[in-house]
């Protein structure tokens, strides 16, 4: 191409009519400025129920900002009521987007996975007080290791054993202290400190233990999975005064 030739624009020549059910489209104005000869341009409103095709012939023209900004385009309204439909049309969609704005900035924040974890926690140990068989085979995992704070381990049929023979008696869990944190997926450690009353009656054993538990994700439930815990001094009592 020769140098000093330039570089042509296009702009289109003709403005595409509406085709319509029977309607007439009110003609809106745009500028154009395109590489291609020929343009095909098909819109479709659900709202108006009219479909248009709209044809752009091209051809050399001068540069974009000598184009005469009143180039026709037809546009789909109502049949009978064109130009309120467009205007309808706008307002539904601005209201559209404002509703869903308010919907997401109104969305509940994401739960907290340690909520669940509490729950599952607080049902092992209601179980443990209760010593009701059903509520502890759902509370342990299968594969439950209990130890003891006098060093005891115990499994999940013989920890439940002893809990339903009375044999083993929990009378209260108090935590000073209980964190979740989930090392992988499906699985979450407990570490903390707390006070357990044993016996069936007065006067009654008094732990205040540190411990270290797990729990499972295990068939759609957490799941008590491991115990370990370490016997604590009792806080000294305050020294009496003179």
């Amino acid at each position: 191409m020769n140098g000093s030739a330039k570089r042509k624009q296009f702009e289109p020549v003709e403005a595409a009519e509406a085709v319509e059910s029977g309607c007439q489209a009110p003609r809106f104005f745009f500028a154009l400025s395109a590489a291609s000869a020929f343009q095909r341009l098909d819109w479709l409103f659900g709202d108006s129920g009219c479909r248009i095709t709209a044809n752009v012939q091209m051809r050399p023209g001068p540069p974009p900002h000598e184009l005469c900004a009143a180039r026709t385009l037809a546009l789909p309204a109502r049949c009978h009521d064109s130009e309120s439909t467009v205007v309808h049309f706008l307002v539904k969609t601005l209201l559209l987007a404002l509703t869903l704005a308010l919907g997401i900035a109104r969305l509940p924040a994401a739960t907290d996975p340690s909520a669940a974890w509490r729950a599952a926690d607080d049902a092992r140990v209601a179980a443990m007080v209760s010593a009701d068989p059903a509520q502890l085979a759902a509370a342990f995992s299968d594969d439950l290791l209990y130890v003891h704070s006098n060093g005891k381990p115990d499994t999940k049929t013989s920890f439940s054993e002893a809990l339903t023979s009375g044999k083993s008696k929990y009378n209260s869990v108090t935590y000073e202290q209980r964190d979740f944190r989930e090392v992988a997926p499906g699985l979450v450690l407990m570490n903390g400190r707390c006070r357990v009353r044993l016996g069936r009656t007065a006067p009654f054993t008094e732990l205040n233990l540190s411990f270290l538990a797990a729990y499972r994700f295990e068939k759609g439930a957490w799941r008590f999975l491991a115990w370990q815990s370490a016997k604590l001094p009792d806080p000294a009592a305050p020294a009496a005064r003179p």
